[in-house]
């Protein structure tokens, strides 16, 4: 099977690193381009968090709710740019291009694993999501069991 497009999810984890780093080495053992590759997960803020008078569903956002949230999008840009500035430096001659989305991670990778015709997406095994702990691995049980895309989980 010949492997030209290698998908590289990344949320800045150890282990999404260590996936990033396997998909460059594939990558230049067989010719082929990597998109890293990161979503912005929503943001849901508990009930009491909301204004007096305000609920989750408002069409007025208090300011600070935007500035968190600008802020959280900066960091998922910074975290694709040092993933995108690491791979160029150890991998100088390899073709790598980035990508940053907002959504539910699992199912974004997913689609754009079958949009962007890739033929391997690379995940690690765990990432920084908020139950790491309790429940390992949820992102990338989740693309191993929808995506139609081969995938490599990187433990």
């Amino acid at each position: 099977m010949a492997i030209k497009r290698i998908l590289a999810a990344t949320d800045g984890s150890k282990k999404s690193m260590e996936a990033v780093e396997k998909a460059a080495m594939i990558a230049e053992e067989m010719g082929s381009e990597v998109e890293l590759f990161n979503v912005i997960e929503p943001v849901t803020l508990p009930a009491g968090m909301y204004p007096v008078g305000m609920s989750a569903r408002a069409a007025i956002t208090p300011t600070w709710v935007t500035d968190y949230y600008d802020e959280y999008k900066k960091e998922h840009q910074n975290t694709l740019e040092k993933s995108y500035k690491e791979i160029k430096n150890k991998h100088k001659d390899l073709q790598v291009s980035k990508k940053l989305v907002e959504g539910l991670a699992a199912t974004k990778i997913v689609e754009e694993a079958k949009e962007g015709d890739f033929d391997l997406i690379v995940v690690g095994a765990r990432g920084l999501g908020f139950f790491e702990e309790l429940v390992l691995g949820s992102t990338s049980k989740l693309v191993v069991d929808k995506a139609e895309t081969p995938v490599l989980v990187v433990k």
